[in-house]
């Protein structure tokens, strides 16, 4: 038995069997090529640059949706990959000096790191791990080789590695790892950021370990302490397993709470549903006692492969979380909200200089009406099977929506045709999210069957205040009352129709935002799963009648004053 002891990343308490992972050795051949395979090698440069940043997008996807830090680092690493002067550069050393697009790429980032490591600053030192990164994933894939960093062999166990990358982090996660240890890192490295968010506990900085500790050694992990017992004693298993019983009671009580209704202390029921990545989140606890799933997000059916998957599997996958979920829940489907600055090359889109504005969402669905029937096909046929309903996304027309409506009932016709089963009553809504959409909202009432409110993008649009832009943190602003209009807006129109309207953006999970929101006459909310509980406590604490007279006072406050009085409603539960 040893302890060891490193810095703490990401709180927790697991044991089980260690899985060593290696470093896999980095070499790239400077020897020259020929004159006549230089158009080979630019050619897969372009294709492992793609690959790339396709891998990317999908490492962003899977993340929780609450996720905006970590998501920010990954587009980092796009947007480095995306860079002309890399792309440039790189040609001209294959063409000019003739060497390998693998030894091209090499020298490029190597005189990154070199730079970055002679900087005095610990900050800017350590993107030298986002560097190597991207540097290793775009010559993996120029040598056409699958990332096998993480596979079968960590499942169940703890990954014990010299050192850390985001990606590896990610796959990490998605290989069932039970947490994970490493030689070197640092706590603001963006390694660290990310392990946080994954929901195992993380220890970095531990000397030598992977000399203490060996394949399938039976250790004890800490995060919280930074503590590993390596071949623990009889007496520390018993611990962790008293430890364990306490986090189990802990458990229960959040089952308790996910059992209780989502209702106002004046006895006004609100519906509280989940935002979602991917179908398999709907086996979480908070999913399984809530309202149902206000918002999927289907992008991740594309970035999986790199293409849009037929109809057929997309059925599977719908149908999925269908089982997944209790009887006739309401399942919010949104439609593919892919950009063209993803698609620009495979569909002959111009560059897309500012994707925002763009080629997105109902813009591309009905340009590509193919991959936009594909997807209808398999939202229609999982529909026999439960409580789907079709979601449209960045509508801001109504032109978009009855045309939109032309393709799914063409969808039905041939559904019809061939005797297959789909609900014929499945509702069709809109995301508000486009500030044309919310000021036609009493107009679109007439061709939707529900609103969802996307906050995120709504307010980067009314303020122009790019949501992903770290410089314009403080502009980006929802409680801006020019936001908060639109919203009202929205919301009154729909009430006035007898239309749902629910708010799926990170608004709805913020607790000073919750009881303007109420006050607002919001009753459907639609946040991550991690944020349902919270949220169910806040409802609980108010009086809704109480909060609804306030609102019309306080509407008229500057965003300041706004924020400040909820943030004085909010009450330590």
């Amino acid at each position: 038995m040893k302890i060891l002891n490193g810095y703490p990343i990401a709180p927790g308490l697991s044991a089980g069997k260690a899985a060593i992972l290696q470093k896999v050795p980095y070499h790239v051949s400077s020897e020259g090529i020929d004159n006549t395979t230089v158009d080979n090698h630019i050619d897969r440069f372009y294709k492992a640059l793609d690959k790339s940043i396709a891998e990317l997008e999908f490492l962003s996807s899977l993340l929780e949706s609450d996720a905006k830090e970590e998501r920010e680092i990954l587009l980092s690493h796009k947007e480095m990959l995306k860079d002309k002067v890399f792309a440039d550069e790189t040609i001209t050393k294959i063409k000019n000096d003739l060497i390998s697009a693998e030894y091209s790429v090499h020298s490029y980032f190597e005189k990154l790191i070199n730079h970055f490591s002679q900087i005095d600053d610990d900050y800017l030192a350590q993107r030298k791990e986002d560097i190597t990164d991207i540097r290793n994933r775009i010559i993996r894939n120029l040598r056409d080789r699958e990332d096998k960093s993480a596979d079968w062999r960590i499942k169940n166990k703890i990954v014990v590695v010299e050192e850390i990358t985001p990606s590896l982090v990610i796959n990490i996660k998605n290989h069932n790892a039970l947490g994970i240890i490493t030689e070197r890192g640092a706590p603001n490295s963006h390694s660290a950021i990310i392990a946080r968010s994954i929901g195992v506990p993380v220890v970095f900085d531990i000397k030598h370990v992977l000399h203490e500790i060996h394949n399938n050694d039976y250790i004890i992990l800490n995060g919280t302490s930074g503590s590993v017992i390596v071949q623990p004693k009889a007496k520390q298993i018993d611990d962790y397993k008293e430890e364990k019983k306490r986090e189990a009671k802990l458990y229960a009580e959040k089952i308790k709470l996910s059992k209780l209704q989502t209702i106002t202390k004046d006895n006004q029921i609100i519906h509280l549903m989940g935002n979602i990545e991917f179908p398999e989140e709907g086996k979480k606890i908070e999913l399984q006692y809530a309202d149902g799933i206000g918002l999927f997000r289907t992008e991740f059916l594309y970035f999986n492969e790199n293409s849009f998957p037929p109809a057929q599997k997309q059925f599977e996958v719908y149908r999925n979380l269908i089982d997944y979920l209790p009887e006739n829940v309401p399942i919010y489907i949104r439609t593919f909200d892919v950009g063209g600055d993803k698609l620009s090359k495979e569909f002959g889109l111009d560059k897309e200089l500012n994707p925002y504005l763009g080629c997105r969402g109902i813009r591309f669905l009905l340009k590509f009406p193919k991959i936009f029937k594909g997807q209808l096909k398999g939202i229609l046929q999982a529909s026999a099977y439960g409580n789907l309903k079709i979601m449209l996304p960045m509508i801001s027309t109504i032109d978009e929506v009855v045309k939109a409506k032309k393709v799914i009932n063409d969808v039905k016709n041939s559904l019809r045709k061939a005797n297959t089963s789909f609900n014929e009553n499945l509702e069709i809504g809109i995301m508000i999210e486009v500030p044309s959409a919310a000021l036609l909202a009493g107009q679109l009432t007439q061709v939707s069957d529900f609103f969802s409110i996307g906050t995120n993008d709504l307010t980067q649009y009314v303020l122009a205040a790019d949501r992903n832009n770290e410089t314009l943190t403080a502009e980006f602003n929802y409680f801006h009352p020019a936001v908060l209009q639109l919203i009202e807006m929205t919301i009154n129109a729909a009430i006035e129709k007898g239309i749902h309207v629910s708010l799926c953006g990170e608004m709805a999970g913020d607790t000073i935002a919750i009881p303007l929101l109420l006050g607002m006459g919001l009753k459907i909310f639609s946040v991550n799963a991690n944020n349902i509980l919270t949220t169910k406590k806040q409802i609980r604490s108010y009086n809704l009648h109480e909060l609804q007279n306030k609102y019309n006072e306080m509407k008229l406050k500057s965003s300041e004053e706004i924020k400040k009085y909820y943030k004085s409603l909010i009450k330590p539960l």
